[in-house]
């Protein structure tokens, strides 16, 4: 949900540029959830363990993509439960991809980097891939030492408050989320948080599971290789934020390096005051 006014705003400049220039049309945005984030995490809370391997992240979107994305777009409500598609499609779509669809993938961080996974295995059912400062490294030693200060944090990070109301209050009162966008931080308390049991609330997502998210330190190595393999008929657009300081693992040469991995059908773009978290202070749309 914290994403939904980045994209309306986005989706509403787009309507607006191609009333003057035609343009692109989305018919669907879906958002695809870790099984240990938000309300995922709730679902599956008895089933979650300490390690989460991103690449079975990437096993999701395959799974998603050939077992349950309904064949065209439509305008109707969607059912809460997916069906799943004949066996039959779902062998057509691992030959010859989403017929029907214009599929581009959209990943911002962990996304970014099991997203690319997904399309190295499965290039056919991608029209594009825009990576949004993807957790996509090098081997770096250094780096370890970064991930393992992330991980703390995690464990260390409150989860409960009395009330939404005084998450809200203490949530903006400080330095990380006080710096977004009040709409984004009212629709984190709305959807990010839930009832404790004991008439308090807490967060969807434990610290545990965000530590053991940060833990993979494996999974974006593998994407870097990847990348440079990517079938080069996919347009590659990589999304960076304004201060490279104020990525994720990767200094300014890194990032350099890391966009013309794949030079062919690539492009760069720099987002003038954007952190990692891009869609949080929308003012760096």
């Amino acid at each position: 949900q914290t994403y939904e006014p980045m994209l309306q705003e986005l989706v509403a400049r787009m309507e607006a540029s191609s009333s003057s220039v035609p343009g692109y049309r989305i018919d669907e945005i879906w958002l695809l959830e870790a099984v240990n984030q938000g309300d995922s995490a709730l679902v599956n809370a008895p089933r979650l363990h300490a390690i989460f391997d991103w690449k079975d992240h990437t096993r999701d979107h395959l799974n998603f993509f050939l077992h349950y994305l309904p064949p065209t777009p439509s305008p109707d409500p969607l059912p809460t439960l997916l069906a799943r598609v004949p066996d039959a499609v779902a062998d057509e779509r691992r030959v010859y991809g989403l017929r029907q669809r214009t599929v581009f993938g959209v990943g911002h961080s962990l996304g970014g980097c099991t997203l690319t996974l997904a399309a190295h295995d499965r290039p056919n059912l991608f029209a594009g891939l825009v990576l949004v400062d993807a957790l996509i490294t090098p081997v770096r030693h250094e780096v370890l030492d970064v991930k393992f200060s992330y991980t703390l944090n995690a464990l260390a990070r409150r989860e409960t408050w009395a009330s939404r109301e005084e998450a809200h209050k203490l949530l903006r009162a400080s330095l990380f989320f006080g710096a977004w966008d009040p709409q984004v931080l009212q629709l984190y308390v709305e959807h990010g948080l839930a009832p404790d049991g004991k008439g308090g609330v807490k967060l969807k997502t434990t610290g545990v599971q965000e530590a053991a998210t940060f833990s993979d330190t494996m999974t974006r190595q593998e994407a870097w290789t990847a990348v440079a393999q990517l079938d080069e008929r996919i347009p590659l657009k990589w999304v960076c934020v304004g201060d490279p300081a104020k990525g994720v693992l990767v200094d300014e040469e890194t990032e350099r390096l890391r966009v013309w991995l794949r030079p062919a059908n690539a492009s760069n773009v720099r987002v003038p005051g954007a952190s990692h978290l891009v869609s949080c202070p929308l003012t760096s749309i």
